[in-house]
């Protein structure tokens, strides 16, 4: 069963499009947007267009994308695997004022992986399924805050959960052949959520990390 997925993301476009990959006869770009979140602090989401869609789409222009999460494996230069996490843009609208706005219907994977920020809030992360169709469907990552991270593992798995988020950007390093190297995840930070079809029914709603 087709599940909801929708993503409104209005920011600055940071890079020029390039070719990413092909489906048949249609090429693929990508290209980045930064979004500032109220605190003041950007997020970086990375788009991915038909070519046709990014012919006037250019460095530092100001833009609003409505599409889907997507996700697809893919492998580095040093053949590690990786989910490849981005928004697949079905148009683009003009700009009129920032926007990082996630809706998703999705059952939960596995268990949060939960631990704490150095800050002191508690966080955890965990994959979940988003059906595009009956044949092929998304494992996204995502970010549970705080008490929510109790309500989530209470409602156990393949509870059918409603999400309200938004796309988000961090830095981290990783040791390759034992230098660290800066990487970025992306993921979705979950303010709100709503398990449904299950007995341990349940629902948080929080706010956003400042």
């Amino acid at each position: 069963m087709l599940q909801e997925n929708k993503a409104i993301i209005a920011g600055r476009v940071i890079d020029t499009p390039a070719y990413a990959f092909s489906l048949g006869s249609r090429n693929f770009y990508r290209f980045y947007m930064a979004t500032m979140r109220t605190s003041g602090r950007y997020d970086v989401v990375p788009c991915v267009a038909t070519e046709d869609k990014t012919n006037y789409i250019g460095k530092d222009d100001y833009i609003e994308v409505v599409g889907a999460v997507r996700a697809r494996s893919r492998y580095d230069e040093h053949d590690n695997s990786h989910i490849d996490v981005y928004v697949a843009v079905d148009s683009i609208n003009p700009y009129i004022r920032e926007r990082n706005e996630l809706t998703l219907i999705a059952n939960t994977y596995k268990p949060l992986f939960i631990r704490e920020t150095p800050s002191g809030r508690t966080i955890g992360n965990t994959m979940v399924i988003n059906n595009m169709s009956a044949i092929c469907s998304n494992l996204i990552p995502v970010l549970v805050w705080n008490k929510g991270t109790r309500v989530w593992n209470e409602l156990g798995l393949n509870t059918e959960m409603h999400i309200i988020g938004r796309f988000q950007s961090r830095k981290f390093f990783k040791k390759i052949d034992g230098i660290p190297v800066e990487k970025t995840a992306y993921e979705i930070s979950v303010m709100r959520f709503t398990g449904k079809e299950n007995k341990n029914n349940g629902s948080w709603s929080g706010e956003d990390l400042k």
